[in-house]
């Protein structure tokens, strides 16, 4: 999962490449603060 980039030489061989992983911090925001309003509410 994520992005990435190869360059080949004329004979099929990788010659560089580059990769980058996605950010999951948004969704792990968004996902612990479902949490913690979850858990406020069952104890409220």
């Amino acid at each position: 999962m994520g992005l990435w980039l190869a360059v080949f030489n004329d004979e099929g061989d990788v010659v560089a490449s580059i990769s980058k992983r996605p950010n999951f911090l948004p969704i792990i925001d968004t996902v612990l603060a479902f949490l913690a309003l979850d858990i406020s509410l069952q104890y409220s």
